[in-house]
């Protein structure tokens, strides 16, 4: 919802693509810098205390914007300092929730797991546009940041309603002052494992070339598709109904072996829909394309966490998923690369050379790793 809302509040006050595109780009530059301290602190500290932790810190947040644009001078840059605390925010707390897949549910439920909660999320990325585009047409901004710092006050109250396992972490050190090496130690072992190799490779090209076409959406649906924010809203979120029946479908498998092609296929179709996303001339046209490239999403998202889970060692797991964040963190670089093609280029011609390169890269590393393509299965290697 808030990257609607942050992408048409920069775009109102600066027409500027490359502006609207750093709405990404300090969206997720945390990932990439917080990445493998998001995962050293998911083997280490009490995942619930990180998690309230962090919601105050996004109410917080959406309680100064609100104030920011109702009572004083609007400036462009606000959206920065918000989206880059947001992605502060879940940089340090995504591989802590992610872990939390497999010790709720043990290795048999994980990838069941993670569909029912790729649905929540995706069900907000669908809901969530609509929510946002509607507020802009009638309320404008300050109506969508009311509205998510109520969602953010809800959040907190059932965090504090979660019982969470008593689950003592495997990864013990005497020395406080050895997390580098610690890091250093789950870097090296998810580099040196094929699959999760092979999946960081896949996410680094996901978030690189797909992804980063978000803020494009209000561009090209203002600029090329001509409507406003309201039916903006309406196509930005037919991604995310794309990947809630996505989810919806994985999630009713009663057992899934081989992971790893949703993992690729789901990537594949997702790069697809975009591309056709950025050819089509007609909403309507626009709209489906979308909707095919969400249940794409839903198979790679809901794959890479589980993926990892089901391959790392109970005792760098937390790491190995900091190393996934690491390469979700890459996305920043896609967004000044689109950006910077959208102005000079234009957004159509941005959008369609991202997804093309990206069905290319995501084919070129499932036939050089066959591996993903087998039966997934855990690694008892004790080091």
């Amino acid at each position: 919802m808030q990257i609607v809302l942050l992408a048409w509040f920069v775009l109102d006050l600066t027409d500027s693509p490359f502006l609207v595109a750093l709405v990404a780009f300090f969206g997720m530059a945390p990932s990439f810098l917080l990445g493998m301290i998001g995962g050293w602190l998911a083997d280490r500290v009490n995942k619930r205390k990180l998690m309230i932790f962090s919601g105050f810190l996004g109410l917080f947040i959406a309680l100064m914007m609100l104030v920011a644009i109702s009572f004083f001078a609007v400036h462009f840059w606000y959206g920065y300092i918000v989206i880059f605390a947001v992605g502060f925010a879940t940089a340090i707390t995504n591989p802590s929730r992610r872990s939390l897949y497999i010790e709720l549910l043990g290795p048999k439920g994980v990838t069941n797991g993670a569909a029912l909660d790729g649905v929540g999320m995706q069900s907000s990325k669908m809901l969530g546009p609509i929510v946002a585009g509607g507020l802009i047409a009638f309320f404008g901004i300050q109506g969508g940041y009311f509205v998510v710092s109520f969602l953010y006050f809800i959040g907190l109250i059932l965090i504090y309603r979660i019982r969470f396992p008593n689950h003592q972490n495997l990864f013990i050190s005497n020395d406080r002052y050895q997390i580098l090496n610690n890091i250093k130690e789950g870097l090296v072992y998810a580099l040196s494992n094929k699959v999760i190799f092979s999946t960081l490779l896949i996410t680094i090209v996901m978030n690189m070339l797909y992804f980063p076409f978000q803020p494009m959406v209000p561009v090209i649906a203002r600029d090329v598709l001509q409507v406003g924010p309201f039916l903006m809203g309406i196509l930005f979120a037919s991604e995310g109904f794309g990947a809630v029946l996505g989810s919806l479908l994985i999630a009713s498998r009663s057992s899934i072996i081989f992971q790893g092609r949703y993992y690729i296929l789901g990537s594949f179709f997702a790069a697809s829909g975009l591309l056709f996303f950025g050819v089509s001339n007609s909403y309507i046209l626009a709209y489906f394309a979308l909707l095919i490239a969400g249940i794409g999403v839903s198979g790679f998202a809901t794959m890479q966490s589980t993926i990892v889970l089901i391959t790392a060692r109970e005792n760098v797991r937390g790491r190995a998923l900091g190393v996934i964040t690491l390469g979700i963190g890459t996305q920043p670089i896609g967004a000044l690369i689109i950006g910077a093609l959208a102005s000079f280029q234009g957004p159509v011609f941005a959008v369609t050379l991202h997804s093309t390169l990206a069905i290319i890269l995501v084919s070129l590393v499932a036939i050089l790793f066959r591996k993903l393509w087998g039966r997934i299965s855990v690694d008892n290697v004790q080091k």
